[in-house]
């Protein structure tokens, strides 16, 4: 009986940017070939920036409290602007988008913008590229970012989002590009986080 061959682990490449450069100067061009499923850069953001911006959602009322809200029932929260939900009415999901730059100006005041820190990280790691805000022909802005909102029990089950391969919402720009990439912060909400 012949042994099976064994194959190197499908890995992320983790670090700081310049450590994920050092391992591969392409690594986008690495994930787009399926040498390797992610990029992940460690330690991005400042953990109290994070801790604090968190405080700051939920004193703006940003998030909620399912157990101090409502009938406790968890729903999904989204602080920017999703195609995926207003994708069927343009001018309202750009009429959002338009808001969401509106809160973004001044949301992150005084902390490190993630945002920011987002596009930057990508644009040292693509060069070549030019990292920006989407934006239609006419000018129209496409959200900045969105941040995403689980509580216990919610969450995605494995997917991929692509505007022409799965939504096949062809009437807007962005789906022309043949490789659509996620770019995730995250904010982990201790669990000992208590809301006052």
């Amino acid at each position: 009986m012949e042994r099976a061959k064994l194959t190197p682990s499908w890995l992320p490449i983790e670090g700081t940017v310049e450590e994920i450069l050092t391992q591969n100067p392409r690594p986008f061009f690495a994930m787009r070939v399926g040498e390797i499923p992610a990029v992940i850069i460690r330690g991005a953001m400042p953990p109290d920036d994070c801790k604090a911006l968190v405080h700051r959602f939920y004193d703006r009322d940003l998030i909620y409290d399912p157990h101090h809200r409502g009938d406790g029932t968890s729903v999904r929260v989204d602080i920017g602007t999703s195609l995926g939900r207003h994708a069927n009415d343009p001018d309202q999901f750009f009429a959002q988008s338009a808001d969401t730059h509106k809160r973004f100006a001044s949301l992150f005041d005084d902390h490190q913008d993630p945002v920011k820190t987002l596009y930057e990280s990508l644009s040292r790691m693509l060069p070549e590229k030019r990292v920006m805000n989407a934006r239609e022909p006419r000018g129209q802005l496409y959200g900045p970012a969105i941040f995403r909102i689980y509580h216990e029990g919610l969450g995605h089950h494995p997917h991929y989002d692509s505007v022409s391969k799965r939504s096949k919402r062809y009437e807007y720009t962005v789906s022309r590009f043949k490789h659509q990439y996620a770019g995730v912060i995250c904010f982990q909400n201790s669990l000992d986080h208590e809301v006052s």
